[in-house]
């Protein structure tokens, strides 16, 4: 060793039991010299941070309150020590656990932590063999992880977790406050029932029970999203039942180790339908047949078709036959952003309609599809359009960083309530395209897995099938909201009167349907004088479509024009 020079030695050892290993010193003999011992301390540099870290745990138990440079870790314990040192000499009788703390702490030594024999896994992407996925926005397909036990333990615990750069961006924004209520709701809806990876099995699941030397194969499911780059997957995997970790009777029931593994992938996610804006109008029957009908022959000479006539034909009159005071007209467009030809359908379902009104377009590369739907105003109360936001998470409370006053407070959170309920009735039609074919991501199960996966009302099931592959996906309908001005109209009138006149004699019937607000009911009666009392008898009904007790006032006011 040359003077004034350092050396690294690296000494390796097996435990022999479990516990922890501390190394207090070692013992140095140069070339004819005598042996010295020194102290091993825990100098390095991450070992000082999990001190420090350590020491901080300290303090908020001990709550410990400073300010300043006071309040850094390091003068925090030197102040416990000192403190210790000092009841130490002001007592009578030796304290043995306060001439521990004053002595070298045995967290100064170089330990380790020695558990029970772990087993050993071996994970990797069998779907995926260069590490990459490319999908369709809205796709959903399944990873298949091979997981081989390499061991000489079984396994009997797996759990896996799952992060993307999408996700990591949502609770980013939820967590400093950069989304309003509405759009903070949207995105816990996708974290929690939409995520890009999930997987349903239990950590206990019979098919996590790997013995030494087996292999199996794990399904991960993948739902595509735009702007979503690189995935990574977790498994954390352990033996529980084993002798010593707490799985036994015999055992005392105790905290367990468990390793991790991990496969990132990179992903990468092409945009397939986009949604124009939302437009909600009053239904005027004619009206909106013409929209209709104006919508499918722009569709049609754009070269794009229209597979279900039928299913025209149902909504064609179904428009004809609607009532302004009860319907409104809800229409958005869709746009194809994919190179292959693309498939749309939309369904409306509700209790206002015996079944389904589907839309079904065909639509070429950058070709345009209006949808539209007859839509049953809603019957709700300004009570229920005024309640909170809610949030899906029990995550702390943040401040929103944007202002806003309680009268614009209010009308988000209308527009947040009604487009609730629009989406919640707009729902996909699954059908299995013809010529279906794997895409070699998912293998053959990709696309029965998909027909057989429940969505969320809120993210809706829209979906969209390209012809050319026969692969599928899911639009998200949530980005649909409702406009300040289109408020009022989607709402069903607070109150709803339906007037019917008629004469008990022979006289013409006079019926004025569709009373609403101040309007009148008029119509002509021919006089049928009744012979016992020389009155004309007349039968007025009056219906209330509103959900709560009303007071009309009403008179009637008698006409005696001579006929002409």
């Amino acid at each position: 060793m040359p003077p004034l020079s350092t050396h690294q030695i690296l000494l390796t050892g097996t435990p022999t039991k479990v516990g922890t290993t501390r190394a207090r010193g070692c013992s140095i003999a140069l070339s004819g010299c005598a042996p010295r011992s020194f102290r091993v301390l825990n100098k390095d540099a991450k070992d000082k941070v999990q001190i420090a870290q350590s020491n901080e745990l300290d303090d908020r138990r001990l709550k410990i309150k400073a300010t300043g440079l006071d309040a850094r870790p390091l003068v925090l314990a030197q102040a416990r020590m000192a403190a210790a040192l000092q009841r130490n000499e002001s007592s009578t009788s030796a304290d043995v656990t306060n001439k521990k703390i004053v002595s070298t702490p045995s967290s100064k030594f170089v330990s380790c932590q020695v558990v029970d024999p772990q087993p050993l896994l071996v994970l990797q992407s069998a779907s995926t063999p260069h590490g990459s996925l490319v999908l369709l926005d809205g796709e959903m397909t399944t990873i298949r992880l091979q997981v081989l036990n390499a061991g000489t333990l079984p396994v009997d615990w797996i759990r896996l977790s799952f992060m993307d750069n999408l996700s990591e961006k949502m609770k980013k924004e939820l967590n400093e406050g950069e989304l309003n209520p509405s759009q903070a709701f949207l995105a816990e809806d996708k974290l929690l029932h939409s995520p890009v990876l999930s997987y349903s099995l239990s950590p206990r699941h019979a098919k996590h029970q790997i013995s030494p030397g087996e292999t199996r194969e794990l399904q991960v499911n993948v739902r595509a999203r735009v702007g979503c780059t690189h995935l990574s997957i977790f498994a954390d995997y352990a033996y529980v039942d084993g002798p010593g970790r707490g799985g036994l009777q015999t055992d005392e029931a105790r905290d367990w180790y468990h390793r991790r593994l991990s496969v990132p992938l990179a992903i990468t996610v092409l945009p397939v339908v986009e949604l124009g804006k939302l437009e909600i109008k009053t239904l005027r029957p004619y009206e909106a047949v013409r929209t209709l009908a104006d919508g499918l022959k722009a569709l049609e000479r754009t070269g794009g078709g229209l597979p279900d006539g039928l299913a025209d034909a149902k909504l064609f009159e179904r428009l004809l036959q609607g009532r302004p005071d009860k319907e409104c007209l809800v229409s958005f467009p869709m746009v194809n952003a994919h190179r292959n030809n693309v498939e749309v359908v939309v369904s409306l379902k509700d209790e206002a309609y015996h079944s389904k009104l589907r839309v079904r377009r065909s639509l070429p590369q950058n070709a345009r599809a209006q949808i539209v739907f007859p839509f049953p105003r809603l019957d709700i109360s300004t009570e229920e359009l005024d309640r909170p936001i809610p949030s899906l998470s029990p995550r702390q409370f943040v401040v929103p960083k944007s202002k806003s006053s309680p009268a614009e407070q209010a009308v988000a959170r209308a527009r947040f309530w009604l487009a609730q309920e629009v989406v919640a009735k707009l729902s996909g039609w699954r059908e299995r395209a013809p010529g279906v074919r794997s895409d070699g991501i998912g293998g053959a199960n990709e696309h029965a897995s998909l027909e057989g996966t429940s969505t969320n009302a809120r993210s809706s099931s829209a979906r969209w099938i390209d012809r050319s592959t026969g692969r599928k996906g899911y639009i998200d309908l949530s980005s649909l909201m409702v406009a300040d001005d289109h408020l009022q109209c989607l709402r069903r009138d607070p109150l709803s009167l339906s007037l019917h006149i008629s004469t008990f004699a022979g006289g013409d019937a006079v019926q004025e349907n569709g009373l609403v607000g101040s309007e009148e009911a008029n119509g002509r009666l021919t006089p049928e004088n009744d012979a016992n009392e020389g009155l004309q008898r007349t039968n007025g009904t009056l219906d209330n479509g509103a959900r709560s007790a009303s007071k009309v006032p009403f008179k009637v006011i008698v006409d005696e024009r001579p006929e002409a």
